[in-house]
């Protein structure tokens, strides 16, 4: 009996050291299919990730924000102001930022290819600031070239007896595409020496394609060659996001190619929007789309759709309770503000669906403004010193 338990207990043995070599095996290992992790083909983005990182969720009170882009948000919360912290859409907390949004919000801007401007330079999505010290330049110019790809910085130096001014052109990396150059800045300033550029988006800029064109100076620059351009002819027209909506008496009469926004007399034409009937209100266009509302004056009735650059419906007006309207290029917003505020609106998608309705009146006391961008809708009520924020998704339903 005792030489059959030692046979079985070798025999045993023998077996356990086997299954151990063939589980080292690669060519024999089976994992079980719930374990099998597939590689995604998807690149990853504030928008999806949870952020993890911070471990943190939005919590109280929002007193001032920013719109959404790129999935992200500025917002600064009730009893921690001098703070602002920079929210996906699912209220999580990707960075934050030692900056009093409330009192500096002409400072921030929205992310467009992948960086914010901050009053200190630009941010990226994970909170890094980079300053015009931190690569050799003097001040940054937050002009319409970021959305080409591109950030046009100063640089200057001086000794006892003279000073220097040089103007380069860096990429979204911050590297220098257009190392900086004297010659640069004297091109583009105007005879008294004043470079017509500004630290905040300025409406009398513009880019076509590489080309940035500056209106004060009536003079361009090519933004990946350095290239100066004199002759407005060369730029060619402006894309139809800045093209300008024209009114007379309350009528939109067109969309306009100007480089003067404040007087559309040599303006040129490039949408006529009297052709189909009246339209009382009008959006920018947002990637080659915008919004109208008509009004049948006979019926009182308004009546919105979405627009092509050919000034063509995308889809066949449908009936609107409000008149102000505005579009992120997706859906669209029509509200009660034409006299400036409200506290009602509709939303509707590119097929002309209707996707809800915002009713977000606390007491007939606040005044609400609304915004919508990357399809979520900023409501905005103020009462006083008062502010309250809400964001809305595209159902009207609490973003988080």
């Amino acid at each position: 009996m005792r030489r059959f338990l030692a046979l079985l207990l070798s025999l045993m043995t023998v077996l356990a050291a086997l299954c151990s070599c063939g589980s080292n095996d690669p060519k024999t290992e089976t994992p079980d299919k719930d374990q099998i992790i597939e590689p995604s083909d998807k690149e990853p983005n504030a928008e999806e990730n949870d952020v993890e990182d911070t471990g943190k969720k939005i919590d109280g009170e929002i007193i001032a924000a920013s719109v959404f882009s790129e999935g992200l948000a500025f917002v600064e919360i009730s009893g921690e102001e001098g703070k602002t912290y920079c929210i996906d859409k699912k209220g999580n907390v990707v960075f934050e930022l030692n900056i009093d949004l409330s009192t500096n919000s002409d400072i921030f801007s929205v992310f467009n290819n992948g960086l914010a401007y901050v009053n200190e330079g630009f941010c990226d999505k994970t909170g890094k600031v980079t300053t015009p010290a931190d690569v050799g330049a003097t001040g940054f110019y937050y002009t319409a070239t970021l959305s080409a790809g591109y950030i046009i910085a100063e640089v200057v130096t001086s000794d006892y007896s003279s000073t220097s001014k040089k103007l380069g052109v860096l990429n979204t990396e911050f590297e220098w595409t257009v190392e900086p150059s004297e010659e640069i800045y004297k091109s583009l300033a105007d005879e008294n020496g004043y470079l017509g550029l500004y630290n905040v988006l300025n409406t009398s800029d513009f880019t076509v394609g590489d080309i940035y064109y500056n209106v004060e100076v009536k003079k361009g620059l090519n933004l990946k060659t350095g290239e100066v351009i004199n002759e407005r002819s060369e730029i060619g027209a402006p894309e139809s996001s800045l093209w300008i909506a024209g009114s007379n008496s309350f009528q939109y009469t067109g969309y306009y190619i100007s480089d003067d926004r404040s007087d559309l007399s040599a303006a040129t034409l490039a949408v006529d929007l009297t052709k189909n009937g009246v339209v009382c209100s009008a959006s920018s266009f947002v990637d080659g789309r915008a919004a109208i509302v008509y009004h049948n004056a006979d019926a009182n009735k308004y009546y919105v759709t979405m627009i092509d650059e050919a000034g063509e419906h995308l889809f066949e007006p449908v009936e609107t309770k409000y008149s102000f309207v505005r579009t992120d290029g997706e859906y669209i917003l029509v509200t009660d503000e034409s006299l400036g505020s409200g506290d009602r609106g509709e939303v509707f998608n590119s097929k002309g669906e209707k996707t809800g309705e915002i009713d977000v009146s606390l007491d007939s006391n606040y005044s609400y403004n609304f915004d919508l961008c990357d399809g979520v809708i900023l409501v905005s009520a103020g009462r006083n010193s008062t502010a309250k924020v809400y964001y809305l998704d595209a159902e009207c339903k609490d973003l988080f």
